[in-house]
């Protein structure tokens, strides 16, 4: 939902560059897709799921953990 330049959040242009995006990094190798994450509303998380489903990616959710050194 940060990827810059694909238009306002949860927009409708937002979700079709989103699309697009994901067909093009699918054919590249990705495996999986993080729909839920502590940032996103629930509509949010649904349609990123409907989007890994639809390319048959990995669902993931977000921790957020990144390691002691990001540790506030």
């Amino acid at each position: 939902m940060k990827i810059k330049k694909l238009g306002d959040r949860g927009s409708a242009e937002f979700y079709e560059r989103l699309e697009l995006l994901m067909r093009k990094l699918k054919l590249m190798g990705l495996k999986g897709m993080e729909c839920f994450h502590t940032d996103h509303t629930k509509e949010e998380s649904m349609k990123l799921v409907e989007i890994a489903e639809k390319y048959h990616l990995h669902i993931t959710e977000g921790s957020d953990y990144h390691g002691p050194e990001f540790e506030k």
